[in-house]
Parts: structure tokens; C-alpha cells; sequence
């Protein structure tokens, strides 16, 4: 270990796992240790145990650098500066990482994102060194990308997205492309991800023809997204990494691709050099380099008590310096409130007499909780859940350290034709379905919202996570695991019998109209939901995020859809088995029980289920089945028939049809932009399947496995 200069920390924190150094450099490490990526309360701590244990061995380190999988709040301007903010990572969500990190270990952190971080890595030690301008791309499971202009990553409202980039299709290529929310982009025909769904097999599985075919379509769409990239920040370099980057042959034919769409403009013989395009050097350290990087310019900024991390000149210092102090006043404030990395894990502060957090109960309700619901018991914490578009989740701690869920729900209905008290319906199923089906407990229930003010149910939590969480990143066995529980867990909803289809309008699940199948009417229905989504002009198109999004050719096409699939939906009608018809990732909770070994733990948010085909459900949980594991589709089929549920030959027709309802309701009336994408990518998908079946009827290929 050398002596020379101070010792720097660094976090890589990523998706799957961590990892913390203490060194100067990627090949002078004093201390180091890697461990899997869990709950944000347990993780921080042993982020903060490691250097406190290093400090103790090898002396503390002069500030600490973070590279983070995101997305991150990166405005230093803003109070919550250096938190994790809306991903998919369960649990993740508004954790302050850089606080936290900050106000435990007593030395300067900063924070950027994992591709910037991997960058400075390869700016500082790597295949960009003495460079001040170039960009770094990342080509992995999907693509990311980093522009360093003087030194800097750019960034404004958020970090740079090059992976989102549209690229010119390649004549003859039928795929797709698998991002969720452009298709086609750089990363949806590029990614290692798009070469799995693209092949059927990961790119590394590839010989012969087909892995030619792959490096050629390869170099193709990269060269498409580093013309945009060439034109928009004129790098001195492009440095590529990633699983990706190691296909044989790959990088002479980016360069002669690039060369072909740059068309001699604007002819530098720099950019047709060999060393333009260029393999990364660092490979797995690049992160973990950059973490050092961004440490040491930490460190510069505690020396100076000006300049912003990301650059170290006298003109910056002034204008930083305010901010600086600003943020670690606002660090102060936080720490003063329960952080929700300590609510995840539910810890407790000593003391704590009154409800805390971001939640306030009305009176009226805390009165139903203490003598109704929790009788002998009252409640000290609560805290809004994740999830939710129109009803709310709260969790509840109680001074006997006990917990529970209140859910309070509102306008009723879920947009259908019948009257309908989702609260009293969900309550009545919780009871039913006890025992028979992983459902939480029900405490008590006010479905009328006479104590409480709207309707509002208590169930005990129940301890899981998030189906989406373990299968973004599972094995094939653990996805295998997964897909088999779930598909258990469908068959035994699917058991459920009831007097006749329909939608339930109160406790006693009896269906409403009497008799009437709610999938009988989809182009109608379609109809109804792009009605009242019109301009006030009276163009298609939606309310609000809709009236922005949905296009002329979005409806003639969902309307389209709707007509070609009015008949797999008769092929179901009069079924009569209990639909969750919610049924999606967010809205089941697993629980480990071993290595690649999962279970059910609890099926939530029941306030939408009627009486149906279970098909209905099976398109839920595979609406978006190009982003699961291939194994996570068979197994739930697998054990879905194996539970007694009956799939027939076409059921992956009838399912998109059947899913076809909820689709609607998002473009129609979506939630977020995220969400819309997405789904406006599936009925795309969908449609250009549909036209793939009416010129060849008898292609019954499903896209779901």
C-alpha cells in the first residue's frame, strides 16, 4: 500500500450489490469489500461500518465518493440533493444516500450516477486519461452513457440518457426493439437485453452466422447513436464498456460504420483514427475508480469551502460555496425527521410519543383506529406505501410495536358501469379468500366511511417484497422459483367460483348486472374510454398527460385492436372464476426461503376483482413479460396449469385481448408518462402481432415466452 497523497473512500452502488474501497487509486487499495445490495437501512450501515473499520486499520479517509444506480437528485440546489428518487428498486425510493453517508461517517461525500462515476474512472486511469472532453457508454443489459465536457459529467435537470437516443432501423431487421418506452431506441435494439428477446439466447451464447449477424447489427445501431453523439458533444474520444463490448470484431466495425454515417462531415482525421473509438481499460473498477475520483474533488471542496465537486476552479467557488453550507444546514434539518431507510427497516426512535413522518391522521380516523380497529392499542408512526393511483396505502406502527396497513380508498367503481364499494368488496374477499389464497389479514373495516370520512380498511402488514424487485434481477432458477409460485398462487384465485360473471357490487360477491360477462363489450368499451378522454376540442386524444401523448394513429390503432379482438374475448365469455384483474408485479409480495427459492406472501389490492376468465389475470402479470426473465413465463404457466387452470391453445390471443381492457384505461387515463409509454409500446406490439396473425392465421407463436 503506498503512502503517498490521502486515502479516498469509494461506494459503487448498484442494483445487485456493493462495493466500498479505501486506496488512492484502482491498483492502490488499502481496504475493500463487496456484499449484496438489501433493504437501504441494513446496506448504509454496513457502508458505514466498513469505513469505520478501514478507518481503524489504515486512517480515515479525507472525503467519500459515491457512484450510484439512480435515478439520483443531483441539483446541489435542492433540499434533497443526494437522494435515490423514484425507482424501481423496492425500497430505494426517496433514500437521502449522500446525507445519510454524510452525517455518519463525519467526512465530505458527494454523489453522482454510476455510469458518470464509471467515467471519471476512465478519465482519471483509464482508456479517456488527459482528456478533458469525451463520453463514455456503457453497453450492458441496457445502455448508458456519460458526457465529460471540461472535465465534468454533464448534467441539468437530471443526468444524460444516451441510451434513449433514437437510431435509423437497419434494413432487414423485424425486431421490434424491447425498451418500454420507446421501442426502437439506442438501448431497446442495442442492449444486451434486446439481443436475448432479439436471438432467444444472450449475445455470449451466440456462434456461427447468427453471432456475425449480431456483431454486424451491433455496430450498426451503435454507430447510429454515436453520430448523435458525435454532433452533440463533439468528444475528443468514446470510450465503450459493458458485456456487450467484448463481441468478437465489434469495435473496427463501429468505427468503419461511424466513418459511413459521418459521411466525411466534418472530416477531422481524428474521429477516423483507431483511438476514437476506443474499449474501456478499467472493466469492473471503473465505478469503483470514479468513486475516488469524485472523493477527491469532495475533499478539494471541504480544502477550498467553494468549488462544486464537479469542478475545482476559483470561478466556481463563490458560486458553490453558499450551497455547500446550504446543504449540510438542510442535512441537519433532515436528520432531526425519521428517514424512510430507517422506516423501511422499521426502525424507532426512542421517545417518539406522536404519528411522524409524512403522513398526519384526521382526527375522526384516529379515533376509529384506537377504540374500532386497534382497540387497546394506538398508533405512533405512519407513513405513506408505495403504489397506489387511486386509493392510498398507510403503514401503521402501534407502541406495541405491532403493524399494520390502513387503506383508504376513493371514488369507487374502477370505471365501470356498476355501483360499486371497492372497499366493502375488498374486505369481503379478504375474508373469503383467508386461508384458501395468500391474502393479509383483515382487522376492521369502515366501508361505508361513516367513523373515518371515506371508505378505509385495516389489515396486518405483511412482511415481503415486491414481486418486481427479485425479478429484475433473478436467475433462471430464481425466476423459475417465481414464475412457479405465482402461477400457483393465479390457479388457486382462479378456483374461486361465483354464481355468474360480472362485477360485484358490495360483500356479498354476488356479480352485477345478473349474468352480464364485463368482456363481452370491447370495442365498445374502447369507445367509451376514448370519448371521455377528448380534447375539449373534441380531437382524441385524452385528459391531461393523455391529451398530450395519444396521437390520430394511437387511437386508430387501439381502435383497430379492439375489433380483432372482440373474438378470442367471446371465446371466454360466461366464465365465472374470481379475477384479481390488478394482477401485476407491484401488487403480489414474495418472500426468500432459500437460494433461488421463493413463495407468495401475500396477493394485495383486490378492490377491481369480478367474476371472469382468469386469462384476464394471466395477461396482467405478463403485460410487460419481454422485461421478465423467460423463465419467470413458463414457470407461471407451467404451474398455473398444474394447479388446475386451464389454458387453451390460443390463450396468449385471448390474454393480450382480455388485457386489452386495462391497457385502454391507461392510455386513456394514465397514471404517469412512465406508465403510458409503456403500455403504449405493448398495444404497439400487440397490433404489429395482430397483422403478423392475419397474414399468417396459423402463427400462434406467443410473445409472452
Amino acid at each position: 500500500m503506498s503512502t503517498r497523497g490521502p486515502l479516498y473512500g469509494s461506494v459503487e452502488s448498484g442494483g445487485t450489490k456493493m462495493l466500498c474501497l479505501l486506496g488512492t487509486g484502482p491498483d492502490d487499495v488499502a481496504a475493500h469489500m463487496r456484499f449484496p445490495t438489501g433493504e437501504p437501512g441494513p446496506t448504509l450501515a454496513r457502508v458505514v461500518a466498513f469505513f469505520r473499520e478501514a478507518t481503524a486499520d489504515h486512517g480515515p479517509p479525507a472525503a467519500v465518493g459515491v457512484a450510484s444506480f439512480g435515478p439520483l437528485e443531483l441539483r446541489r440546489s435542492h433540499p434533497r440533493y443526494g437522494f435515490v428518487t423514484n425507482t424501481p428498486k423496492p425500497g430505494w425510493s426517496n433514500v437521502d444516500v449522500q446525507g445519510r453517508l454524510a452525517r455518519e461517517l463525519g467526512v465530505p461525500v458527494t454523489i453522482d450516477t454510476d455510469v458518470n462515476g464509471a467515467a471519471l474512472g476512465e478519465g482519471r486511469w483509464g482508456a479517456a486519461r488527459g482528456l478533458e472532453t469525451f463520453v463514455y457508454i456503457t453497453v450492458g443489459t441496457g445502455v448508458g452513457g456519460a458526457a465529460v465536457v471540461g472535465g465534468r459529467p454533464v448534467r441539468g435537470l437530471v443526468h444524460t440518457e444516451i441510451g434513449h437516443v433514437a437510431v435509423a432501423r437497419q434494413p432487414g431487421d423485424g425486431f421490434a426493439g424491447n425498451c418500454p418506452f420507446h421501442g426502437d431506441c439506442l438501448e431497446g435494439m442495442a442492449s444486451g437485453r434486446a439481443a436475448a428477446a432479439r436471438w432467444g439466447r444472450p449475445a455470449e451464447e451466440l456462434a456461427g452466422q447468427e453471432l456475425r449477424r449480431a456483431v454486424e447489427l451491433e455496430a450498426a445501431y451503435l454507430a447510429e447513436g454515436l453520430r448523435n453523439v458525435v454532433y452533440c458533444t463533439a468528444p475528443e474520444r468514446i470510450v465503450i464498456g459493458g458485456g456487450m463490448s467484448v463481441l468478437p470484431g465489434l469495435f473496427p466495425l463501429v468505427r468503419a460504420e461511424l466513418a459511413k454515417r459521418l459521411a466525411g462531415y466534418p472530416g477531422l482525421p481524428e474521429q477516423e483514427a483507431d483511438d476514437f473509438v476506443v474499449p474501456a481499460a478499467l472493466g469492473s473498477m471503473a465505478g469503483p475508480a470514479g468513486g475516488l475520483v469524485l472523493a477527491a474533488r469532495a475533499a478539494t471542496i471541504a480544502r477550498q469551502d467553494g468549488a462544486s465537486p464537479d469542478d475545482t476552479s476559483p470561478d466556481a467557488a463563490a458560486a458553490d460555496a453558499a450551497q455547500n453550507r446550504a446543504n449540510v444546514a438542510q442535512n441537519r434539518v433532515y436528520a432531526d425527521r425519521p428517514r424512510h431507510e430507517e422506516n423501511r427497516t422499521h426502525g424507532r426512535r426512542t421517545g417518539e410519543t406522536a404519528i411522524s413522518d409524512s403522513v398526519r391522521l384526521e382526527t375522526d380516523v384516529r379515533a376509529w383506529l384506537l377504540h374500532d380497529a386497534l382497540p387497546g392499542d394506538s398508533v405512533r408512526h405512519a407513513r405513506p406505501l408505495p403504489g397506489g393511483y387511486t386509493n392510498e396505502s398507510i403503514m401503521l406502527t402501534t407502541r406495541r410495536n405491532e403493524r399494520y396497513v390502513l387503506r383508504r380508498y376513493g371514488s369507487g367503481g374502477g370505471g365501470t358501469a356498476v355501483r360499486r364499494n371497492p372497499c366493502e368488496v375488498e374486505a369481503a374477499l379478504l375474508t373469503r379468500l383467508r386461508g384458501r389464497v395468500p391474502v393479509p389479514e383483515l382487522v376492521a373495516a369502515d366501508p361505508d366511511g361513516r367513523a373515518t370520512g371515506r371508505p378505509a380498511l385495516v389489515y396486518r402488514f405483511v412482511q415481503g417484497v415486491m414481486l418486481s424487485g427479485p425479478l429484475a434481477d433473478a436467475s433462471p432458477e430464481g425466476a423459475d422459483s417465481l414464475g412457479r409460485e405465482v402461477g400457483a398462487a393465479l390457479a388457486r384465485i382462479g378456483m374461486f367460483a361465483l354464481p355468474g360473471p360480472g362485477y360485484f357490487e358490495e360483500a356479498s360477491l354476488v356479480p352485477r348486472p345478473a349474468r352480464r360477462d364485463v368482456t363481452s363489450d370491447l370495442p365498445e368499451f374502447v369507445e367509451r374510454r376514448l370519448s371521455a378522454a377528448r380534447h375539449p376540442d373534441g380531437r382524441p386524444g385524452g385528459t391531461g398527460r393523455a391529451a398530450q401523448r395519444l396521437s390520430s394513429s394511437d387511437v386508430a390503432t387501439l381502435r383497430w385492436l379492439a375489433e380483432r379482438s372482440a373474438r378470442p374475448c367471446a371465446a371466454v365469455c360466461g366464465q365465472r372464476s374470481l379475477v384479481h384483474n390488478d394482477f401485476n408485479p407491484k401488487n403480489v409480495l414474495v418472500e426468500r426461503r432459500g437460494d433461488d427459492r421463493w413463495q407468495v406472501a401475500a396477493v394485495l389490492d383486490w378492490e377491481l376483482a369480478f367474476s371472469g376468465s382468469p386469462l384476464v389475470d394471466v395477461g396482467n402479470m405478463l403485460r410487460f413479460a419481454d422485461d421478465y426473465p423467460t423463465a419467470f413465463s413458463r414457470g407461471l404457466t407451467d404451474a398455473f396449469q398444474a394447479g388446475g387452470g386451464l389454458l387453451p391453445p390460443d390463450w396468449p390471443r385471448i390474454s393480450r385481448a382480455l388485457d386489452l381492457f386495462a391497457l385502454t384505461d391507461i392510455l386513456t387515463r394514465p397514471p404517469d408518462d412512465d406508465l403510458f409509454a409503456r403500455a403504449r409500446v405493448v398495444m404497439l406490439r400487440h397490433a404489429a402481432h395482430e397483422r403478423g396473425l392475419r397474414r399468417s392465421p396459423s402463427n400462434q407463436i406467443s410473445p409472452f415466452i
